[in-house]
């Protein structure tokens, strides 16, 4: 990447969407794991605040019932908000690196205190992972999911991988953010209700209908995060930043102005 003096994030429908002003030449390295974050409740439906628990994570392969083809157990102690936060992959990094992930679909399957808690596909995440030990832009064009104007590739500080785009001078992120850490590696707060996240003073993430990461919805309409989560110079990949007025100037002025940037803009 050259120089990185002037990149910048930007909101489009409320979500986050990376954009950096200079031309991009090659692609990021991927992170060997995946970020998990969940928020646990009781039988009586109450967070489970600061409590002691037991989370056995299991890859799955085929269907959300198939063979597990990898596992690991974490002995950890809830927020005070009732969240965890781990890396899946960390304990064994070297059976997690084996994976093939050409040879999906994986699901994510969770235990709780040894009693199943859920099983979810995993969508974008393993996508990043094969890019990993593949050409990216082959893998992209497989796909048919390269867009005009195709740049290159940024990858978050969870390792999420977003393409990039090519807009007049500027170079943009062609999909919304999702990450729940800032760059730092520090967790976002992660409201879990309306009355939660009005009354959240500090730095807040949550994806549609208060749902988890790495789902369907998340992955394909990003995160929301409030306003100072936004302007905390710590939310965009590393080298990225928020707009000013005059630069998102530059984007509208170029594709023809106000009243006709944004269907052009549009998927």
């Amino acid at each position: 990447m050259k120089n990185k003096s002037h990149p910048f994030i930007v909101s489009l429908a409320g979500l986050m969407v990376c954009m950096v002003l200079n031309e991009i030449s090659g692609f990021c390295q991927i992170p060997n794991g995946l970020s998990y974050q969940t928020i646990l409740y009781n039988a009586s439906g109450n967070v489970r605040a600061n409590a002691e628990v037991s989370i056995t994570l299991s890859i799955l392969q085929g269907s959300a019932a198939g063979s597990s083809i990898y596992s690991e157990a974490h002995n950890l102690t809830t927020s005070g908000k009732g969240s965890i936060n781990l890396q899946l992959g960390a304990a064994e990094p070297a059976d997690f690196a084996d994976i093939d992930w050409g040879q999906g679909p994986y699901f994510l399957k969770t235990e709780v205190d040894g009693s199943w808690a859920g099983t979810v596909q995993l969508l974008s995440v393993p996508y990043a992972l094969y890019a990993e030990s593949s050409e990216t832009l082959d893998l992209l064009e497989e796909l048919d999911v390269i867009p005009e104007n195709f740049a290159g590739t940024v990858t978050d500080i969870e390792g999420n991988v977003y393409k990039t785009i090519t807009i007049g001078t500027q170079t943009w992120m062609a999909e919304n953010l999702r990450t729940v850490h800032f760059n730092d590696s520090t967790p976002i707060q992660y409201p879990d209700s309306d009355i939660e996240w009005q009354n959240e003073t500090g730095s807040a993430v949550c994806f549609y209908g208060y749902g988890l990461p790495n789902t369907y919805t998340s992955v394909t309409c990003g995160a929301l995060y409030n306003y100072i989560a936004v302007y905390s110079d710590k939310l965009c990949p590393a080298g990225w930043r928020v707009p000013t007025y005059n630069e998102w100037g530059v984007l509208a002025d170029y594709l023809g102005g106000d009243e006709v940037a944004g269907g052009k803009l549009k998927e």
